[in-house]
């Protein structure tokens, strides 16, 4: 598929396929029953009549956002009545759907209040926090360590080698992990062959006691 047109002596730039179909002078109107009405200046005169749509007329208007900054810029410089024809259109453009979805709209209601000068007793209110602000904080730099002479390493080595050997733990394992541990529950099998003797029935018969 080719993307792009080789340059040519009459053209020699490199565009894109699209661009070169769209470049193409469309058909002219054989019959002029059909050719569109024009004014002198080549311009149709359905285009001159015809009226926007509503998406079209949201859209003409500009930014509000913009429109206040060049306002507040040139107001010591536009007349009374450019300013005011500025504050419709900005009314306008908030008006808009796309204005409102975009959030770009503006508050031109309130009005610019000029900041009064402080009186005395404002002056007075506000000395305390003032100076406490004005005072120069105080220097928290810490005081230098104080070190003892210095050793060589090869006094410390031998307390370091002892240090650096792993101490002794004690492992803790479970009861049935150590040596000779018997099962509390599992019988032995000798003990399932044994036969008891005659001594060991007469000491476990129940002796009866006879009320005196």
């Amino acid at each position: 598929m080719v993307k792009y047109i080789k340059p040519t002596p009459e053209f020699p730039y490199k565009i894109t396929k699209r661009l070169n179909i769209i470049s193409e002078p469309k058909e002219a109107y054989e019959d002029d029953e059909y050719r569109p009405e024009v004014t002198p200046y080549g311009v149709r005169k359905s285009a001159l009549n015809g009226s926007s749509v509503e998406r079209v007329k949201d859209l003409q208007w500009p930014d509000p956002r913009r429109m206040l900054m060049t306002k507040k810029m040139y107001k010591h410089r536009f007349s009374d009545g450019r300013l005011e024809r500025m504050d419709k259109m900005i009314a306008r453009a908030n008006a808009t759907p796309y204005v409102k979805l975009g959030k770009r709209s503006v508050d031109i209601s309130e009005k610019e209040s000029k900041k009064a000068r402080w009186t005395q007793n404002d002056w007075n209110k506000r000395m305390g926090r003032i100076n406490v602000l004005a005072t120069p904080k105080p220097d928290y730099t810490p005081p230098p360590v104080e070190r003892g002479e210095k050793i060589p390493l090869d006094d410390l080595m031998p307390r370091i080698e002892e240090l650096a050997e792993p101490p002794e733990h004690r492992i803790h394992r479970r009861l049935s992990q150590e040596s000779g541990y018997r099962d509390p529950i599992k019988v032995r099998r000798a003990a399932l062959k044994y036969v008891i003797s005659d001594r060991v029935k007469q000491l476990a018969t129940p002796k009866i006691y006879q009320p005196t």
